[in-house]
């Protein structure tokens, strides 16, 4: 298999040995790829994210091109520590040729001049294979919950805390409806389904970074790499995706979680003089995400760790028939480890207003839900969040209650 012109710089650079070795990497890449854009079975396509990448091998031939190519890249990585924007700016630097191939022909783009988002996606896929990621799936009763839940009332960011510094929400069972679809000029409409996000300590070393998180240069904080996927309107294949990402930063851990992010809104609008595509999709999403974080961190969360597709894989190895083993290898293709979030039904609490005599009418309604930082311990010195559930006022008048969006102050 012979290489796109655009690698033909790169190659130039290489001995016999590193470019036979490169050829069969790319070729492997591009094969797996290959079998993935003509997967059109409808129940894979209902996959997260990184299960769809792992069906095909895209993921992991993308992971060993980059190990055999940027080897030095790869060992100054440290989980926790390196964000995508770190990588990236690395592999320009240290691998500029074989960077440059990659981006190839690419349009240019606010941050680096150069399409990057493919290094972006190479970086994305090596630091949750390092990490490594786990996938949480909200429950659809939670998704329901929680659209009728605020958390701008003051809750303070140290709340917002993933259980691993890489993981992948995966929003209910269906694509959500929490904000407007993304748009593409080809792909057309594509509806969130999920998001990664990769936690790290990040220092402010330029000062664009020092812009978007308004901290001082040499400052150190928390840092959430955020990339929202979604899936096309008529997907054509397993990776029928289209994504946008961003890294919110964490100037202080007391501040608010809805004021930080309406800072790094407002700084990243005059960063990138409102060009940023699909803009509209951070702030709900970005909100939701701390709704589920917030429930997960709170007394009464419901979870469990479900591993059907490691049962699957392992029950493999007792068996002998190949077609047996072929069966058992489609079904766990089907299925996914994860942390499933939320109770599997929505207990509706109804609170009914008025009593015999009462001639007032209300309507079904939900009495909105909220979070609550509250002191308790000696002196009332320590901090819990408690999580006040939505409530269906008027039940017993059956039909379904409108879900108002607006905010708590």
């Amino acid at each position: 298999m012979s290489a796109p012109h655009y690698f033909l710089s790169h190659l130039k650079s290489l001995s016999d040995a590193e470019k036979k070795t490169f050829l069969k990497h790319y070729e492997r890449l591009g094969n797996s790829h290959d079998k993935a854009v003509k997967c059109k079975d409808e129940a894979l396509q209902a996959l997260p994210s990184p299960k769809r990448l792992d069906l095909f091998g895209v993921a992991e031939s993308a992971l060993t091109l980059m190990k055999h190519c940027m080897p030095k890249l790869c060992e100054l990585v440290e989980p926790g520590l390196t964000s995508r924007v770190e990588m990236v700016n690395e592999m320009l630097h240290m691998y500029p040729t074989l960077s440059g191939a990659f981006v190839g022909s690419g349009q240019p783009n606010s941050v680096h001049g150069v399409d990057t988002e493919l290094l972006y996606t190479f970086a994305q896929h090596y630091l949750w294979s390092v990490a490594p990621g786990h996938v949480i799936q909200t429950t659809d009763a939670l998704e329901e919950m929680l659209a009728n839940v605020d958390i701008r009332s003051g809750i303070p960011a140290s709340y917002f805390r993933p259980p691993y510094p890489a993981i992948y929400i995966k929003f209910g069972t269906a694509p959500s409806s929490i904000c407007a679809p993304l748009l593409h000029a080809e792909s057309g409409e594509h509806l969130v389904e999920g998001c990664y996000i990769l936690t790290t300590q990040s220092y402010v070393g330029s000062d664009r970074e020092a812009r978007l998180s308004g901290l001082p240069i040499g400052s150190v904080c928390r840092t959430f790499d955020v990339s929202i996927y979604g899936s096309a309107i008529g997907k054509a294949n397993i990776l029928d995706d289209l994504f946008v990402h961003t890294i919110c930063h964490v100037p202080d851990e007391n501040q608010p979680i809805g004021e930080i992010i309406d800072m790094w809104l407002e700084n990243a609008r005059k960063e990138y003089n409102d060009s940023m595509h699909n803009a509209h999709a951070f702030r709900p999403v970005l909100e939701h995400v701390a709704k589920i974080l917030f429930y997960m961190g709170s007394r009464d969360a419901r979870m469990r760790d479900l591993t059907p597709e490691t049962n699957l894989t392992k029950s493999v190895q007792g068996l002998k028939s190949p077609s047996k083993i072929e069966k058992a290898k489609r079904k766990a293709s089907k299925v996914f480890d994860h942390i499933l979030v939320g109770p599997e039904s929505l207990a509706v609490r109804s609170v009914n207003h008025g009593g015999s005599g009462d001639s007032r009418s209300v309507s079904t309604h939900w009495r909105r839900g909220h979070y609550r930082d509250q002191p308790h311990g000696p002196n009332n010195k320590e901090r819990k969040l408690v999580f006040i559930e939505p409530i269906l006022v008027r039940a017993d008048l059956g039909g379904n209650a409108p879900v108002k969006d607006y905010d708590v102050m």
